[in-house]
Formats: structure tokens, sequence, C-alpha cells
């Protein structure tokens, strides 16, 4: 009679540890979707901030051509209220204009910086120096 009970309570077990696999299947890829959505997410900012990093690169380095253009001297202004010129960095073209301060005596100079298709026609290329 020990023996059929033993039967007995065998096969109520093997039910449970079915449903105890499934259970832990289930969590497991659970924790998978969640880790996977913040590795995602990480991955997306990255990526951005590569492409804005990219995009603002050669921008940056015109503008450092600029300033350092106004260290060597004063843009020649003629009768427009501005000057430009362009510049290359790389194989991009950018535009710089040069626009005096208000109060002439404080030498204020407001520089900026338009990237360009093409090397732009009539404006004169400057790479170092006025």
């Amino acid at each position: 009679m020990t023996h059929t009970r033993n039967k007995a309570k065998v096969a109520r077990r093997r039910g449970y540890a079915l449903l105890l696999v499934l259970l832990f299947n289930v969590l497991f890829l659970m924790l998978l979707g969640v880790a996977f959505r913040q590795m995602a997410s990480a991955l997306r900012v990255a990526t951005i901030n590569k492409e804005q990093v990219q995009r603002d690169g050669g921008v940056t380095c015109a503008l450092a051509r600029a300033m350092r253009m106004l260290e060597t001297g004063r843009p020649p202004i003629g009768s427009d209220s501005y000057y430009q010129c362009y510049t290359t960095v790389g194989s991009d073209f950018y535009l710089l204009t040069f626009t005096p301060g208000a109060d002439p005596s404080l030498e204020s100079w407001s520089v900026a910086v338009t990237a360009q298709s093409q090397a732009p026609a009539g404006v004169p290329y400057k790479s170092d120096t006025f």
C-alpha cells in the first residue's frame, strides 16, 4: 500500500516542476527585456552625442580659425557694416561673417559661421590672417 502512495506523490510533483521551469523562463525573459531596453536607450544617447560632435566639429574649427584671424588684425570693413570671407575645414566650406560691436572703441566683434555646400561666389578665401 505504501508503494502506490509514493507513485501518487511523484506524479503530482512532476506538474509542479514543469510549472516552476516555465515560471523561471518567463521571469528570465522579462529581465532580458528590461536590460535590452536600457542598453538600447544608452546606445541611442551615445549615437546622438557622436553625431552632434561630428556635425559641430567643422563649425568649431572654422570658428577657431576666425578667432585666430581676429588676433592678427582687423577685418577690412568697407561701406558695408560687416566683412565676409570663407574658409575650408577638410573638404567643407564655411562662410565667416565679421560684424563690429556697437562701440568701436572696445574692439569687439561678432563672428558668425555658416556651412556652405560650395565655395561662395564673390567672397574671398582666407585661411590665417587678414
